[in-house]
């Protein structure tokens, strides 16, 4: 309130008639008896002697309780009609009186102050009214005393404690009631996990209520008056100071366990209880990074060394944490050869791990979360970082079925294993560990990892071809992501991806540039910026852009290095540099460094056949298909390379049976991507009939209409690849002579050769055109 604020110091008689305006109505004159329940510096004794008017007999408090029966029995019996008016202990309720008589009933309710009263009070429309109601809760003597000087403030907690600690030490005499004070709200969760198993019976907010400790606000919410919860706090802090400091503590843990991460983090902060924010740092990362990541980068900052024993993780964990920006992560890629057995952090991280793993609790699967994310930030994204989820989610299957770690602890680490083992190329182990995350997010309502696990699962299925499970995904997707507030662009990051592969299945190129749109121009540092570089150049190829395309990459896995080396990236590459018809693949793109990838990859070796019938090479095509099993999984892939073969073998028509054979299988699990082949291949026409393709989708066929001239890849000789390498070099003509043991005449007709059958005049021209055929 503000001290300039000052009003006219109120009457005690005038807080006596407004009290006693309000209850007078509610009383019958035909009973004599009036029971008061309430504290001291209430009024209660001016209201009794209002209601007595001069007569009858005040029996005050000070009286043994058996008495007080005694002396009403005998009061009625020697004059009935006389009044009697009856200030109760506060360890005796009107209750047990009403047993036995008829009487009025005036407790604590009646007799504390509304802010509606203090503005009465005032003289005038008092604007710090309610603000004064909240600090005081309307305990009359702490009132007037604000209002007779706001600025005092000291002697209005005097005044309180004079009313309240005895009054509350009656009713509680244990001390469970007083506890509630360290806790910042009254909420029946915040109180279960607050009492927990330490008592019985514990107390519930009713209780405090019937205390005159919790009030109901405007709002309708239970608080406890402000300078009550200061005043009993003090006075636990002064007679049991430790007891006082663990219930600090113990507060801050139950707001998190309440899923008051956030406001936990705040109070520890605030109160520099460093033990119990270490505690929720570890517990409740998770809900402080899906919620306030900053915040978690804060109390991270300020949390002393020496206040954690996990000093292995700590300086992980913030540099994980210090990632987090405005909406997304920014995780720098690795600059230097990452290298796994010689990464200090990464091998005390596994150690720490697998001692913690032997006994997984929360602090174990923490621990691991952070290994995982160390592990991509210094570039270990193959086998290292795969057997380091593998071992994650052995741990959290022990600790969910020991209940040793929350649900959304354990459903990030999943998360993270999946996301870890995607990378690393494990397709099918990631859509696994998705999968566990999604459902253990869906069972605590997390909403962000929900979203995150669907987006991810999208993307797994869009890429194995399964469009299918895609679009279930991003059905789920759209559900929590629409509840996601930080990281929403991060979280669906994947499910974009997923959307543009499911709209170049459907062939819908305006629909794919869309998505794409919604997208970065290039592949920012996003974990899954390969998969997107793909996804442009499966674009680039369909609207004629393929030489900028290809540019593009190029500068990509130079400024990348180590990142585009990765399985994943080597995959995605891969699979771009086939659809803007490299003939070398990812290695042409990157001379610096080789990448492999599983030679039977259904949707490599679909583009690459694919390409090649484009071209009009029905032979290379079918060599492509030869290393192949018949089936692949993925539908969307099995359909493609079968119709591929079926559409190079068979030169004009369809033999009867095996357009039946394609109508069938397309009507079940069928793109339109599918029917590709046989366009390229002039044998539509009796397709377009038999599935009744619209107008629409025959326009969408048309991306892939072949060029009227097909090129021919150039064959190069050993020697002619070798002084190509010496060119690539920057090498003149002589030192490639001496580096082959040649002359060098030899070495100019090999030059000229080599300028022949790649159909250029200058080393430039050849340069290029030689890596756009893979040499």
């Amino acid at each position: 309130m503000d001290p300039q604020t000052q009003s006219r110091p109120p009457a005690e008689e005038l807080v006596a008639e407004i009290l006693w305006d309000r209850i007078a109505p509610s009383l019958d004159p035909e009973i004599g008896l009036l029971l008061i329940y309430a504290p001291q510096e209430s009024n209660r004794h001016r209201v009794a002697l209002r209601w007595l008017d001069g007569q009858g007999e005040l029996i005050s408090v000070g009286i043994p309780p058996e008495e007080i029966f005694d002396k009403i029995a005998e009061q009625q019996m020697r004059a009935p009609n006389t009044r009697i008016a009856v200030i109760l202990p506060a360890d005796f309720p009107a209750t047990k009186m009403l047993r036995h008589f008829n009487a009025h009933v005036v407790d604590f309710k009646d007799l504390f102050l509304t802010a509606s009263d203090i503005s009465t009070l005032t003289g005038e429309d008092f604007p710090d009214a309610e603000r004064l109601w909240q600090l005081t809760g309307g305990w009359p003597g702490c009132v007037r005393s604000l209002l007779a000087d706001s600025s005092n403030q000291n002697a209005a907690v005097n005044a309180l404690r004079r009313a309240a600690l005895p009054w509350i030490d009656a009713l509680d005499p244990e001390g469970i009631l007083r506890e509630c004070a360290f806790l910042p709200e009254l909420t029946e969760d915040l109180m279960v996990a607050f009492y927990g198993d330490r008592y019985p019976n514990p107390p519930s907010i009713s209780a405090l209520s019937r205390a005159a400790m919790a009030q109901r606000s405007l709002s309708g919410d239970w608080a406890m008056p402000e300078l009550l919860r200061q005043v009993i706090i003090d006075d636990l802090e002064w007679r049991e100071p430790q007891r006082a400091q663990w219930l600090h503590e113990h507060a801050i843990e139950s707001m998190h366990a309440a899923g008051r991460t956030g406001e936990a983090v705040r109070s520890a902060l605030g109160r520099h209880s460093w033990r119990a924010l270490s505690t929720v740092l570890v517990d409740g990362w998770v809900d402080l990074f899906t919620t306030e990541p900053r915040l978690l980068f804060e109390a991270g900052t300020r949390l002393p060394r020496w206040a954690t024993r996990r000093s292995q993780i700590y300086g992980p964990a913030m540099k994980i944490a210090a990632a987090a920006v405005k909406d997304r992560m920014v995780i720098p890629f690795p600059t230097t050869e990452p290298d796994y057995l010689t990464d200090q952090t990464a091998q005390l991280l596994r150690e720490h791990t697998i001692e913690l793993y032997r006994q997984p609790k929360s602090e174990a699967i923490f621990a691991g979360l952070v290994e995982l994310g160390i592990l991509r930030f210094h570039g270990h994204y193959g086998s290292e970082g795969a057997d380091a989820a593998r071992r994650l989610r052995r741990a959290v299957r022990q600790a969910t079925a020991a209940g040793n770690v929350r649900p959304s602890l354990a459903a990030m680490a999943e998360l993270h294993a999946g996301m870890s083992m995607d990378i690393a190329n494990e397709r099918p182990a990631a859509a696994a560990a998705y999968e566990s995350a999604w459902s253990l997010a869906e069972v605590t309502e997390n909403h962000f990892i929900a979203a995150d696990a669907a987006s991810k699962l999208s993307l797994v299925h869009a890429q194995e071809g399964n469009t299918r499970a895609a679009r279930r995904w991003l059905v789920s997707f759209r559900h929590h992501h629409s509840k996601v507030r930080w990281g929403s662009a991060m979280v669906g990051r994947a499910a974009e991806l997923a959307e543009a592969f499911v709209a170049f299945a459907e062939l819908d190129i305006g629909k794919l540039g869309s998505v794409l749109g919604r997208l970065p121009d290039e592949p920012d540092n996003d974990e899954f910026w390969a998969v997107h570089a793909l996804l442009l150049a499966i674009h680039a190829a369909s609207t004629d852009r393929a030489e900028a395309a290809h540019r593009i990459l190029g500068e990509l896995v130079l400024s990348r290095p180590y990142a585009a080396n990765s399985p994943m990236a080597g995959r995605a590459l891969h699979h771009a540099a086939a659809f803007l018809g490299v003939e070398g693949g990812f290695n042409a793109l990157n001379h610096q460094g080789a990448s492999t990838i599983p030679a039977s990859s259904p949707e490599l070796i679909a583009t690459r056949a694919l390409y090649r019938l484009y071209r009009g090479d029905r032979n290379g095509a079918l060599a492509v298909l030869a290393a192949t099993p018949s089936l692949v999984t993925g539908a969307r892939h099995d359909n493609l390379i079968r119709n591929t073969r079926l559409a190079a073998r068979y030169i004009g028509a369809l033999p009867e049976g095996v357009l039946e054979d394609i109508a069938k299988r397309h009507a079940v699990d069928g793109e339109l991507i599918d029917l590709a082949p046989f366009w390229m291949s002039g044998s539509m026409l009796a397709l377009e009939e038999l599935l009744q393709l619209t107008s629409d989708q025959l326009d969408r066929l048309k991306i892939f209409m072949p060029p009227t001239s097909v090129e021919v890849r150039p064959v190069l000789t050993d020697r002619e690849l070798s002084v190509l390498a010496g060119l690539r070099a920057d090498l003149s003509r002589g030192r490639i002579a001496e580096e082959l043991f040649v002359s060098p005449n030899t070495v100019k007709s090999q030059i000229s050769s080599l300028y022949r059958k790649l159909d250029v005049n200058s080393k430039a021209e050849a340069l290029k055109i030689a890596s756009h055929w893979g040499y």
